[in-house]
């Protein structure tokens, strides 16, 4: 059975080059597949 390491999860900007704020995108690795989940949050690219 397989753990969930820091590595095979990830929080990514959705437009890290955006001027505004931009949706935080939640990313998960298993077994090859990457499942892109979106969070309905938002932040400042600059933070």
């Amino acid at each position: 059975m397989k753990t969930i390491t820091d590595r095979d999860i990830k929080f990514l900007l959705k437009d890290p080059k955006s001027e505004r704020s931009t949706l935080i995108n939640l990313v998960y690795r298993y077994h090859n597949n990457r499942l892109h989940i979106s969070t309905g949050l938002t932040i400042e690219p600059y933070q």
